[in-house]
């Protein structure tokens, strides 16, 4: 691939350089507003230069395609840069976000890809060739559709941008405003150069002038680099900075005219900036002959003057510094007016402040001397305090020390913080063999215990409380002993910093323990055999009766002797029940119900298919003194109804309940005998009844305080109800006489 350098193109490639060197530039002062787009608006002017100057140096035809191909890399991107650069620039980013950018590049990449694949269509050029001209070979392209549509759109972009920029000169004083003259003229001389190629207006249709105008373009804006420092102050810098100082700030020129001012000092003023800028200072402030008086003080002092603005006062501190050229010459002064009311008044109220705390001072004084005597004496409290806390402390060492119990502390790490001297005299170990070694490591516990101790300290260290517990010790000369430990967790700022455990020894006391359950044992088995002969003396007091029955002929005789067989087989089985319970003191009554029935049953050889024996009622244990009385009751209430309620073979059944309930506050117990026999004669009274089984059951429940109801609606209910001589309730004493019938 030849090339053939003409002075044109190297115009060209000098046009690209210089755009080059302003893109670095730019890029290096990115982080200002502006100077990324500016840096690629400058790299689409080089390779749109330095492809062209590559087009003019080359000799065929796919030569000048394919550099044309990079001219268009750059192209696509001059107008989109540009757009977004002047969007930037004049601080009207906010309206262009990273969306409205990203939209922004699709067309360009769209029509660069057009561009590229134009051998297989006629979308973008219709034709290209290159034509001879003798020293010259020029490229020339018949523009498609698609071309058209890109122009369109990169000249709208364009005309936007310059709109903006013409703004931008109306708005800004004069520093900004030949910045911006700079750039315009340097981004619209290419423009212009572009539209007199593309529509065939120069004299020269063959050639594109628009790279060429890169040299003024390039010219431009290297004067706005360096002659007024671009991307260093820029206008948008001057809203950031000079809008938004708090200070009113005015620039005159050195022929006393207003040359700029932000809007605190129009504020100040009264009037608007574009009035005032380029009037003579004395014409502007004609209305303020106070500020004007401190303007004719010495530059570089400071003036304060006060300022009526509307109904209030206000005090403004001036300063006026003077502006020089890089030559040294004055050019203008800055005058700077800052409202120093407030500070103003805060120093009138320092000053008034400063004499009230020479007299609170004073008045301090006074307080500190009578504040020293109650120290004084408040260090002679705190000295007694002291002296009793020492006192305090030491009547705890020794309580400590001489007490009887060990007490001992262990921390998070299993290891001994503290013990008593005690430990010696209950293990035969001094405090100092012990302390600061592992629970594990010490061998104080006898096999088994140890896992139950970590388990403990563990619980103990999770903040659980635990119940005493007893473990066996090893004492130094091998002796076992037996303590009972309690411990707590000890928390300091809500943490559990350590257990803390009492042990006290009580091997007498197990020792004492293991005697009594010995002599205990011994006793019930005597208090078992005696329950044993009793019950055997009754079963024979039971056989003689029955023996003696056999020799009687006389049916009420062999009555008689039936009825006390069986009340003294019913106290036989109270002491059955007795000894062989393991409680030797009570007896389960509703078993005893249910034995004494069956035996009565077989005594009176009554069919059970005929009366049924129902017993109900929960578990109830009744002692001797109660079970004694309660069974010989029951006796003779199941006598009397297996005896007169179901003559002639009559059917029918016998319930007895038993149960506890609460009235008022206190317990009792409720035996009741049911039957649905023929029930009681109609003039039958209890306590003038003949029956001796009945009369000796109502002498019963006043035997055991308590009181008889019957219930003659169906058949004939015997209800006994008598107090809980056991209950923690208090008892109240139920009188037998008090017989109800219903």
């Amino acid at each position: 691939m030849s090339l053939q350098w003409t002075p044109y193109s190297l115009v060209l490639a000098f046009a690209a350089i210089i755009s080059a060197v302003a893109a670095s530039f730019a890029w290096k002062r990115r982080a200002a507003s502006g100077a990324i787009p500016f840096a690629v608006f400058m790299l689409g002017l080089s390779l749109w230069a330095l492809g062209d100057a590559l087009i003019w140096a080359s000799a065929n035809l796919s030569s000048q395609a394919f550099w044309n191909n990079l001219s268009y890399l750059g192209i696509v991107m001059v107008p989109t840069s540009w757009f977004i650069f002047a969007f930037q620039y004049t601080g009207l980013q906010k309206w262009l976000g990273k969306r409205e950018v990203v939209l922004l590049c699709i067309e360009p990449v769209l029509t660069l890809l057009f561009a590229w694949s134009s051998n297989y269509h006629v979308l973008f050029w219709t034709q290209r060739w290159s034509e001879d001209l003798g020293i010259l070979s020029i490229y020339r392209v018949t523009h498609g559709p698609l071309f058209w549509l890109h122009t369109s759109y990169s000249y709208v972009l364009c005309f936007v941008a310059t709109l903006i920029f013409v703004g931008q000169i109306i708005r800004f004083p004069s520093l900004y405003r030949e910045q911006t003259v700079a750039l315009l003229v340097g981004a619209v001389m290419p423009w212009l150069a572009n539209v007199i190629y593309v529509f065939h207006l120069n004299l020269f249709a063959q050639i594109d002038l628009t790279p060429l105008a890169f040299l003024i373009t390039g010219s431009a804006f290297s004067w706005a680099f360096f002659r007024f420092r671009l991307f260093d102050l820029a206008p948008v810098a001057r809203d950031v900075i000079f809008e938004t100082m708090g200070d009113g700030v005015l620039i005159v020129d050195n022929l006393g005219r207003i040359m700029d001012m932000n809007q605190v000092m129009c504020h100040l003023l009264g009037d608007k900036i574009s009035r005032l800028v380029g009037q003579p200072i004395t014409q502007a402030l004609t209305s303020y002959p106070d500020l004007m008086r401190a303007l004719t003080t010495a530059t570089g002092r400071h003036a304060e003057i006060f300022w009526i603005e509307g109904e209030e006062g206000h005090f403004f501190d001036v300063v006026i510094t003077p502006l020089h050229s890089s030559q040294g010459r004055l050019t203008g002064r800055l005058i700077t007016l800052r409202d120093i009311t407030r500070r103003r008044e805060a120093e009138e109220a320092l000053k008034k402040a400063y004499e009230e705390l020479e007299q609170r001072v004073q008045d301090r004084t006074c307080e500190l001397a009578a504040a020293n005597e109650s120290l004084l004496a408040e260090i002679a409290e705190r000295n007694r305090i002291e002296g009793a806390l020492r006192e305090s402390e030491e009547r705890y060492r020794l309580h400590f020390e001489n007490m009887n119990d060990v007490i001992y502390s262990i921390g998070p790490d299993f290891n001994l913080l503290t013990i008593s001297p005690s430990v010696e005299r209950y293990l035969g170990y001094r405090p100092e063999e012990l302390i600061g070694r592992h629970v594990g490591e010490m061998n104080l516990l006898s096999p088994g215990y140890l896992e139950v101790a970590f388990e403990d300290i563990s619980r103990a260290l999770a903040g659980e409380l635990r119940p005493s517990q007893m473990y066996e010790f090893i004492a130094k000369d091998g002796t076992r002993r037996i303590g009972e430990l309690t411990g707590a967790p000890l928390y300091r700022d809500g943490q559990v910093i350590a257990v803390i455990t009492v042990a006290r020894d009580i091997t007498e006391r197990v020792r004492t323990d293991e005697q009594l359950k010995a002599s205990l044992a011994e006793k019930e088995i005597l208090l078992k055999e005696i329950h044993h002969r009793v019950k055997n003396n009754l079963q024979i007091v039971s056989s003689l009766l029955y023996l003696q029955s056999g020799q009687v002929h006389d049916e009420q005789v062999l009555d008689v002797l039936k009825e006390s067989q069986n009340r003294v087989r019913s106290m036989a089985f109270v002491h059955e029940r007795l000894y062989q319970s393991e409680d030797l003191a009570r007896v389960n009554f509703v078993e005893y119900i249910r034995s004494l029935g069956h035996y009565l049953f077989q005594s009176y050889g009554m069919d059970g298919s005929m009366i049924h024996f129902i017993v109900e009622g929960e578990e109830a244990l009744l002692d001797i003194d109660m079970a004694m009385p309660c069974g010989l009751l029951l006796n003779e209430l199941l006598s009397n109804a297996l005896k007169h309620a179901f003559p002639a073979g009559r059917r029918g059944e016998i319930r007895v309940s038993f149960y506890a309930h609460v009235l008022d506050g206190k317990r009792f117990w409720k035996l009741i005998v049911a039957d649905d026999g023929v029930g009681l004669p109609p003039k039958f009274d209890l306590i003038t009844s003949e029956s001796l089984g009945l009369r000796l059951a109502n002498t019963l429940v006043g035997q055991i305080n308590g009181e008889i109801r019957i219930d003659r609606r169906y058949g004939t209910a015997f209800e006994i109800t008598f107090a809980d001589p056991s209950s923690e309730f208090a008892v109240q004493q139920l009188m037998f006489s008090n017989t109800r019938e219903e």
